[in-house]
């Protein structure tokens, strides 16, 4: 910037008017060129950072969550099948059977399932944790338990308190006492 005799000044200094005042005020720059954060910017860039960390975590808890329950889900279903397919190669009834539902003292004697000769054995069964056919621990699943029911059912799918020639059976895998997933599979007399 040139000064008023013409020479170029070694720091220039500007001249602005006030707001329609008369007098006149020298301009440093300082507001120009500013660094820094206020107090109050630093405070909002911080609670803007928190709330964004707050929604991250919570998202990847949420996905956790999920994946602990699909999981859950999996080994469950893993359990049931074993166990239901276990009682469907059984036969309908054993030939002795006395006409109720539910193991006879001889097979319930072992405290295991190694006797359980037909589908109605079955009636009552309750393990915690689950076990083998040998009643050996099946590992990894301590905080588990299995529970089945059989009862007669009607051709239209109505439970009976007698005889149908259908076997309605129900199997209930828990985890920590909660229920995490139950099948049901009907059976058929003379379907073998």
């Amino acid at each position: 910037m040139l000064s008023q005799n013409g020479r170029q000044d070694a720091c220039p200094t500007q001249y602005r008017q006030d707001s329609g005042a008369s007098q006149y005020r020298q301009d440093t720059g300082a507001t120009h060129g500013r660094r820094g954060m206020t107090l109050a910017e630093a405070a909002i860039a911080t609670v803007l950072v928190g709330t964004m960390l707050v929604a991250a975590l919570n998202a990847v808890v949420a996905t956790r969550r999920s994946q602990q329950r699909a999981d859950r889900s999996a080994r469950a279903v893993e359990l049931a099948e074993s166990l239901m397919a276990e009682i469907l190669t059984k036969p309908y009834a054993e030939d002795a059977d006395g006409g109720g539902l539910g193991p006879s003292l001889s097979e319930a004697s072992t405290g295991d399932r190694s006797l359980f000769d037909d589908v109605d054995d079955y009636a009552g069964w309750n393990e915690t944790p689950p076990r083998d056919k040998l009643g050996t621990l099946i590992s990894g699943f301590s905080d588990w338990s299995r529970s089945v029911t059989v009862v007669w059912e009607t051709p239209e799918g109505v439970m009976s308190v007698s005889e149908t020639g259908i076997k309605r059976i129900t199997l209930t895998v828990s985890y920590d006492g909660v229920e995490v997933v139950t099948v049901s599979a009907l059976r058929v007399q003379g379907v073998e």
